[in-house]
């Protein structure tokens, strides 16, 4: 009530002030005196604006919330919501009247009227019981019954069957705001508008017409009836799309220039009368014309919802199937009408983001207008006292913009079209069918006598030549250096051998692996089921989406290609994280997960399900021979690691021929890729799978390994406390945390606390808000301060770190955090400096020194072992891990295969942690996977299983930390183990990955790049045999390496990376270059027609170079609640994040000098 007390104490008219609501949130300051709120009214929402001598709920009160109206305002009943009205405007009751809506003055409404996303221009009137959302009326004057004009009883159908939503323009739109030059429109009641749709000035709709095209100006339109019968109907068939493009962006121009209208020129008129209630008025219109060129473009571009893209260009291409299905069956009067639109399809398609950027535009262009005359009391008033010849200037100013731009528009468009249309494309030829065109290749035989094999037949070199062209030569040639099995497709390959000079680049990429460097990985996306697989497949090569379907080939093609490879029965288990983008939606929860199960049921196997389980328990499982009677020996594993929940993956592990428990390698994941391209098209799908549960089983085994005191680092009798944070990943599923706990008292310690451990589908790996976790946002980090914790820190959020410095006030405990990510294979260690009151910060780099250092003191290293790790390691750390180790053994670096047993051999290997497997060794990466052996138990049999346990790596190094820490607790040990690694990452994201390869044009200009900046230097160059497409430069000077380079795109994540390492010395070289590197790779690589892409470039566009609270972009960008949306806007701000585009701090964002200088690129 002390709100409404403000409110008459003002001067508003509140006759019975106990049955009115006025939200604590409304402005006082934003309702002008002589305001009436009648019974039963409800105002709410702080962007409420009242003008004096309005009224609201006269006849039975109503709901009113962020509703800006003018003065001398009626608005009766009903519900009104995020809408504007400007003076004198009338609405009756019942009125249903919802977000965009913008009502000029004098127009009206009779009673029961609906809009959404609609613009009733000046003197414009609604009759009742009217529905109308997505349309603009405009046009007419302000004489007596020469106002334009809608019946009683009309409707504007906005939906199309496809699930299309459109836009219509009845009268002259923008035009329209120069009262009197244009003769009004006239609908009549109980009339159809089928959007999209233009009625133009002067016209009349007799009453009960249905207006399903374009009406000219100044005609009568009569529409026939349609004819009684039954025609063929197909769901997703679409016509005509051309010209419903061309529509949607005239209406966009019309509101873009309404808009500049309202800010420019009312605004204007505000100010020269002093008023700042006016001027408040008119930029809340202006900000609602926005989100009606908002919610256009997104209806052509970007549209989507719960996962599925809905928007116009994303339903073309199954659209353009049909109509090319339907073409070939040489309908007589159909056959030219499917040709027009195959062409308009393709034109589409073929120049889909430079429309989308001439779309983008259209809503930039501003018109300069005459000088205005604003002496009057009212706005309406100046407009009508125009001399004709003005408003026929602006008028002519207006219509030249529309034209140009459409014309532009238009002969993009037409030129397009006059190019020929290709008679097929990829998801054509993936149909796979079993013919001579479609062959599994055995390359080992065909490098010795050119023999094709395909369902026991073989096909002479004559023929394949035939097949190839005069390229056969070179083509062969390039396949007879491929190792492994695959599908070719011949025609595709020769249409693309004909068409490129890059089709190396094709066939190394695209066509066969389309695994990365930790299995498969991308964005989810959830498909309807009757898409096929094979566009799936596209879908993931051109987008990296992983889709229901996708998963389905992969299971399938993954059981048989491990039984073709090692002649062995697949008996097939599968476990996830806790991960599920679709976790709020009973109809696709798990979607992924369950096709997994069905494409291993259609693959001929039962399915022992393990449940939410760490990664590390995969080997675990395979090692502990479970269940007894038949044990599982190929595991699939559902997740993406240290990604958030909008991205998911697939990883495989199996028991190899030798006994070991590995990831599938490259030639598993290649005939994998083969099998997926070569049953695409003939695959059944199966909704029946036998699953078996053996989720308590795995548990136990998990346990039993954890907790064995010989995979533990010891006991320690000191005062320590731990605090785990599980990235409410799958150690936080109750059973592993259990365990944790467990594991951890046996080492003598009892202080542990939890963070991270709430998993609800979609926080895994959060990096926003006060709940930030997970071992994947520490890069590079040597160490923090309590400053860089507290609000406004970069690592503000994380509560683990907040817990870990609170031991501040207990320097007699040593206090650890411990972070693991998603899946647990992944650990970052940091331990409490009371001396200095920082955290100091063991990546795992840092992490495997320890461990081998202490080893090394302990001298348990014997000669002949072999210690690996990456490319990405920095280059101090590769200087003193071969200093330490030389203390006890000869050491040297080596490549794989030239390991020797008199030695300590330091083993380089490209990224990624299933090369360190490869190994059976001691090793790591710098991201924080430390494999160790860990020894598994089953039926009285020991087996060393090679593995990443992100909390194993993490309690052995705490145990390292602990060995070096004296009675005296001097942490400068710690601090100092090796020369303070310097190094620049370049990241870009949402790449065209299919650019880098070896000595592709992008390669070689990046190599260019290097050699040019470090001519000064001998740069030695190493090529990875199992991963060529990794460029790595290394140099060094007496024995010493001085710095490396490394340029690869990632293997699971859609991002390139160039990584400078080295020391304090080169740290000037490489910002000089890291500069100029991520601008090739940006202006390159990035794939525009990602919406990821889109969606960062929208960021950068909202920024500025101040702070700003990432909830008001996230609100600016997804204006209603959309886990799906939030977590793919929470995951591009990420990337923006380390492609240094953006500073961001979990809270605020602030666009970098980087991203000003690229949004200019742009």
């Amino acid at each position: 009530m002390e709100k409404i007390k403000q409110l008459q104490n003002k001067g508003v008219i509140i006759p019975f002030p106990q049955m009115v609501f006025v939200g604590e949130e409304v402005h006082v300051e934003n309702i002008e005196p002589r305001v009436t709120l009648h019974p039963g009214v409800r105002v709410t929402g702080e962007k409420t604006l009242l003008g004096a001598n309005s009224e609201l709920g006269k006849e039975h009160g109503g709901i009113y919330k962020n509703v800006c109206c003018g003065r001398n305002v009626t608005l009766g009943s009903g519900s009104y919501n995020n809408s504007v009205f400007l003076n004198h405007v009338e609405i009756r009751s019942g009125a249903e009247m919802r977000k965009g809506t913008l009502f000029m003055e004098h127009a009206r409404a009779a009673h029961t009227v609906g809009c959404k996303m609609t613009i009733v221009g000046m003197y414009a009137t609604l009759g009742s019981l009217i529905n109308f959302c997505d349309i603009y009326v405009s046009g007419g004057s302000d004489k007596p019954y020469a106002f334009s004009e809608i019946g009683s009883g009309a409707v504007h159908y906005n939906f199309t069957p496809e699930g299309l939503k459109f836009g219509s323009l009845v009268g002259p739109g923008v035009l329209g705001e120069m009262l009197g030059v244009f003769p009004r429109v006239f609908v009549g009641g109980q009339t159809q508008i089928i959007a999209p749709c233009q009625i133009g000035s002067g016209s009349l709709i007799p009453a009960g017409v249905a207006v399903r095209e374009k009406v000219a100006a100044n005609t009568m339109a009569v529409s026939s009836p349609v004819k009684p019968g039954h025609k063929p109907y197909y769901s997703e068939l679409l016509t005509n799309v051309r010209e419903k493009l061309l529509m949607t962006t005239e209406l966009i121009l019309h509101y873009t220039l309404l808009e500049n209208y309202f800010r420019e020129v009312r605004c204007a008129y505000a100010q020269y009368h002093n008023d700042k209630f006016l001027e408040k008025l008119y930029i809340a219109s202006a900000n609602s014309i926005r989100s009606n060129i908002t919610e256009r473009t997104k209806w052509l571009f970007e549209k989507t919802e719960k996962g599925h893209d809905l928007h116009l260009t994303a339903k073309l291409t199954n659209s353009l199937t049909i109509h090319r299905d339907l073409q070939n069956k040489n309908w007589k009067k159909k056959a030219a009408f499917h040709r027009k639109n195959i062409e308009e399809h393709h034109m589409i398609l073929t120049t889909q983001e430079s429309l989308y950027q001439k779309v983008k535009s259209l809503s930039q262009i501003k018109a300069s207008l005459p000088t205005f005359h604003f002496d009057k009391s009212s706005f309406c008033e100046c407009i009508s006292d125009l001399d004709t010849n003005t408003k026929k200037q602006i008028c002519q100013i207006w219509q030249t913009i529309l034209r140009e731009q459409q014309q532009e528009l238009r002969t993009t468009m037409e030129k397009k079209m006059s190019e020929p249309t290709p008679n097929s494309k990829i998801s054509d030829h993936l149909e796979i069918l079993r013919n001579k065109q479609q062959l599994i290749v055995d390359f080992r035989h065909l490098s010795n006598n050119l023999g094709i094999v395909n369902d026991g037949n073989k096909y002479n070199a004559h023929e394949i030549d035939a097949t190839l062209g005069t390229n056969s030569h070179e083509v062969i040639h390039h396949l007879t250096s491929l190792d492994d099995a695959m599908v070719i497709d011949w025609k595709l390959l020769r249409d693309f051998v004909a068409s490129t000079s890059d089709w190396k680049g094709f066939v190394d990429k695209s066509l066969f692996r389309l695994h990365g460097t930790d299995g498969i990985r991308g964005n989810v996306h959830y498909l309807d089921a009757h898409v096929p697989y094979a566009d799936a497949i596209v879908r993931y090569i051109k987008l990296g989406d992983i889709t229901p379907q996708l998963c389905y080939l992969l299971a399938y093609a993954s059981v048989q290609a491990f039984e073709a490879i090692y002649k062995t029965t697949a008996v097939v288990g599968i476990g996830k994280d806790t991960r599920d983008l679709y976790c709020n939606d009973p109809l696709r929860s798990d979607c992924l997960y369950t096709a997994l199960q069905e494409g291993i049921a259609a693959a001929g196997h039962s399915v022992y399900d393990l449940g939410t389980m760490p990664i590390a328990n995969a080997p675990y499982v395979l090692a502990s021979e479970m269940p007894q009677q038949n044990p599982i020996n190929i595991l699939l594993y559902k997740s993406a690691s240290h990604n958030p929940a909008s991205q998911d993956g697939l990883k495989i592990f199996i028991r190899d021929e030798q006994g070991r428990f590995v990831k599938a390698m490259s030639n598993m994941e290649n005939a994998i890729t083969a099998l997926m391209f070569y049953h695409a098209s003939d695959i059944q799908r199966s909704s029946t799978s036998e699953v078996l549960c053996l989720q308590e089983e795995a548990q136990k085994v998990f346990t039993s390994v954890v907790t064995q005191q010989q995979n533990l680092p010891g006991k320690t009798t000191q005062d320590v406390a731990i605090i785990c944070d599980l990235s409410h990943g799958a150690l936080s599923a109750t059973h592993y945390k259990e365990a944790l706990q467990l594991a951890i008292q046996k080492c003598g310690i009892d202080s542990i606390d939890w963070v991270g451990d709430k998993p609800n589908g979609l926080n895994i790996n959060n990096n926003s808000g006060d709940d930030r976790v997970g071992a994947g946002h520490f890069e590079n980090i040597e160490h923090l301060t309590r400053s860089d914790i507290e609000p406004g820190g970069k690592y503000n959020g994380f509560p683990a770190l907040k817990k870990l410095f609170a031991y501040k006030d207990k320097p007699q405990t040593t206090a650890f955090a411990i972070f693991m990510d998603g899946d647990g294979d992944r650990g970052i260690t940091a331990v409490y400096n009371p001396q200095l009151d920082i955290a100091h910060i063991f990546d795992g780099d840092k992490s495997l020194f320890l461990q081998i250092r202490s080893a090394v003191n302990h001298k348990s290293l014997p000669v002949g072992t072999v210690i690996a790790f990456t490319v990405d390691s920095s280059i101090p750390f590769m200087n003193a891990m071969k200093n330490c180790v030389r203390q006890l053994h000869p050491v040297d670096f080596v490549m794989s295969e030239n390991v020797r047993n008199d030695k300590v051999n330091l083993c380089i290997t490209p990224i990624g942690d299933k090369y360190i497997l490869q190994q059976q060794s001691l090793g790591g990466e710098k991201s924080g996977h430390i494999i160790r052996c860990n020894r598994v138990i089953s039926q009285d049999k020991e087996h060393d299983v090679y593995v990443g346990n992100g909390f194993l790596a993490n309690i052995h190094t705490v145990f390292s930390i602990l060995d070096l820490l004296t009675t005296q607790r001097d942490f400068s040990q710690i601090s100092e183990l090796y020369p303070t690694p310097k190094s620049i990452s370049v990241y870009v994201y949402f790449v065209k990955k299919e650019l880098w390869y070896y000595e592709s044009p992008l390669w070689q200009k990046i190599v260019a790049c290097i050699q040019q900046h470090f001519s000064d230097y001998t740069l030695l160059q190493t090529k990875f045999a199992q991963e060529p497409d990794t460029l790595f430069f290394c140099s060094s000077q007496n024995d010493v390496f001085e710095f490396s380079i490394t340029a690869r795109p990632s293997g699971t994540e859609n991002k390139m990376g160039v990584k400078f390492s080295g020391t304090a010395q080169n740290i000037e070289a490489f910002t000089d270059i890291s500069e100029e590197i991520f601008f090739v790779l940006a202006h390159e690589m990035k794939n525009s027609d990602l919406s990821a892409t889109q969606i960062e470039n929208k960021v950068l566009h909202l920024l500025t170079q101040d702070k700003q609270n990432i909830v008001d972009i996230q609100n600016a960008l997804i204006p209603e609640e959309n886990a799906i949306e939030t977590a793919q806007f929470f995951a591009v701000v990420e990337a923006l994040a380390k492609q240094k585009l953006v500073s961001y701090d979990g809270k605020s964002i602030t666009r970098s000098p980087r991203g000003q200088k690229y949004l200019g690129d742009a």
